[in-house]
């Protein structure tokens, strides 16, 4: 049976003249209907002035078990021109704390000069792009009252999963604090601490981690959290990022908990070497920390990283480093012992040694031990000059230094013409001599010196050239 309600508005009016108002007319019949599937428990209608907008009055009526109200409107004192105005309202309790559940629908008409004239107003679903999940309810961001649009499962009034933490009725409540579920056995208790499930990780610079996963829980195991709770990510020290990709191309700062979900996971990437803390974090759950490693990218070359040296022939240079580096020229410990070769132009110019006194045997190679960078080698100068070492190991680009060697103390006088032989009585060409270093080669004097000369043998005089 149609529900018919008469009501008037004259107490309504805010003046007692009846200049623009029509004389008495016939009047109205608003036909309320609610679509199959739309969730109105009541309506609200309204009536205002069409011209000036003056509202002249409203009535909110529940639908109990119908989808059609009808609302009679009567004219007396009334503009002859007004609009209608049905506000659908979904209250789990008919029109108690009834609130807005989808768009007004809006007719503007006039009275009838007798008679009564019906006025349909439809009440349809809301579109798909204000209800995505399509389960007849405007999500909270649109003012309505759907607290998961993309769960057809969760609105106001829906019947509560008691073993998850999902709040699918809307009351901001869920698991055994949801009065649908307070004496359900086994209902859902919330999270209070995460705990890391994977290893700290260790991962070369500027490559990305394996897999971080953590969970969490409460007293009892695994426990969710409440869906849409965010997790945040910090790193301490500062440096490292965070992402959701094994590619390490997803940046995040905080994950976002999926309803009945307990594990999470992410990745890291960092540029420079050392350990960090990762810390995750959420409203109500205390921090938990796992220190991860960023280890330097493997080295790819060798470098002198001392200064060039110089040596004075028959003495042993200061301390030559050659170091393991890495494309970024930072140091990188080498995995396993390496023997790095060592080779100088010319060949006879200096021996290599790893004493600093140069009195053990030469050497061609110095080593690298196992998780060092360092090779640390001397040179004995032999011949003056500016020879050229050389640093090369297989994998490594190689490395190249100058190191001046400077002729040793004088030592000896050696003459530097051939032996002459001449007639008697006659002079010889010049006879010339050097003083040199004990490796035969010629050495400067620092100031002058003279030079004795004595004859054995045949008698001869010797005069100056």
């Amino acid at each position: 049976m149609r529900s018919l309600a008469l009501f008037a508005f004259a107490a309504m009016v805010v003046s007692s003249c009846s200049c623009g108002r029509s004389p008495k007319l016939g009047g109205l019949l608003a036909d309320v209907r609610r679509a199959p599937g739309v969730k109105v428990s009541c309506v609200t209608l309204k009536v205002t002035a069409t011209r000036g907008g003056e509202e002249l009055g409203s009535k909110t009526l529940a639908f109990e078990a119908k989808d059609q109200l009808q609302i009679g409107i009567g004219s007396e004192g009334w503009p002859r021109e007004v609009t209608l105005t049905a506000t659908p309202l979904w209250s789990a309790d008919g029109c108690t704390d009834a609130k807005v559940n989808g768009a007004p629908v809006e007719k503007a008409v006039e009275f009838p000069a007798s008679g009564v004239e019906t006025v349909r107003l439809d009440l349809e679903l809301p579109p798909a792009t204000v209800d995505v999940d399509r389960d007849g309810f405007v999500p909270l961001s649109s003012g309505g009252l759907d607290c998961d649009d993309l769960n057809a499962l969760a609105f106001p009034g829906a019947v509560e999963s008691c073993q998850s933490l999902a709040d699918l009725d809307c009351d901001r409540q869920a698991g055994c604090a949801d009065t649908q579920c307070a004496n359900v056995p086994g209902c859902a208790q919330p999270a209070d601490r995460f705990v890391f499930t994977s290893p700290s990780r260790t991962v070369e610079a500027g490559a990305c981690s394996p897999e971080v996963t953590f969970e969490s829980r409460n007293s009892m195991g695994g426990a969710q959290l409440a869906p849409g709770t965010v997790v945040s990510l910090v790193a301490a020290p500062a440096g490292a990022k965070f992402f959701t990709d094994a590619a390490c191309t997803q940046e995040v700062t905080s994950l976002t908990a999926a309803s009945g979900q307990l594990m999470f996971r992410f990745y890291f990437s960092a540029m420079t070497p050392g350990m960090f803390d990762a810390t995750v974090s959420a409203p109500g759950i205390s921090a938990t920390s796992q220190p991860e490693t960023v280890t330097p990218p493997p080295a790819t070359r060798l470098v002198f990283v001392t200064p060039a040296r110089t040596v004075q022939a028959g003495s042993c240079s200061s301390a030559l480093d050659v170091e393991a580096q890495n494309l970024a020229g930072q140091p990188s410990p080498v995995m396993a012992a390496t023997t790095v070769e060592l080779t100088v132009l010319p060949s006879s110019a200096v021996t290599f040694h790893l004493d600093p006194m140069c009195t053990t045997a030469a050497v061609t190679s110095a080593p690298i031990a196992a998780q060092a960078a360092r090779s640390t080698f001397y040179v004995r100068g032999l011949m003056a000059g500016a020879p050229v070492v050389t640093a090369a190991s297989p994998g490594f680009s190689s490395a190249t230094q100058t190191v001046t060697v400077t002729a040793g103390m004088p030592t000896r006088l050696a003459f530097t013409t051939a032996a002459q032989g001449i007639p008697r009585d006659t002079c010889s060409t010049a006879v010339e001599l050097r003083v040199e270093d004990a490796f035969g080669k010629g050495v400067a004097l620092q100031s002058a010196e003279q030079v004795d000369l004595t004859v054995m043998g045949v008698p001869v005089t010797v005069h100056p050239a």
